[in-house]
């Protein structure tokens, strides 16, 4: 003896699918914003603190502080790679690595005309 159906027809355990998908992929958008505003407000007070590399990572809303985040993390990747080849090209050993990041000609950090914390009439 089998258990019983939960529902009647194929339609109905359809139905049943989206409402839990829906009820869970709201949750999954709800805890992304929720991380995003965490960087977001993250950002803002390192760059109040005057740290560089959120001075430059900072875009003024959540979504461009991410696609800087993803552009610098690109980049460094790109370094380390070139950095591994040329000692090996070369026969030297590798530079030492820079806190600054090297590349900045290649692409822009998306930014916004928001200004920055502790920049509103203060003269800074």
């Amino acid at each position: 003896m089998g258990r019983p159906r939960i529902h009647a027809t194929h339609a109905q355990r359809q139905a049943a699918y989206r409402v839990r998908r829906a009820q869970a992929d709201a949750a999954a958008i709800t805890d992304l914003e929720v991380r995003a505003e965490r960087l977001r407000c993250a950002m803002e007070a390192a760059d109040a603190a005057r740290d560089p590399l959120a001075r430059k990572l900072y875009g003024g809303t959540a979504a461009a502080s991410i696609g800087n985040l993803a552009l610098w993390f690109e980049r460094q990747a790109e370094d380390c790679r070139e950095a591994a080849r040329a000692p090996a090209a070369a026969g030297s050993d590798p530079p030492a690595a820079s806190p600054a990041h090297p590349a900045s000609a290649r692409k822009r950090p998306v930014t916004t005309k928001r200004p920055r914390p502790g920049q509103e009439g203060d003269g800074q």
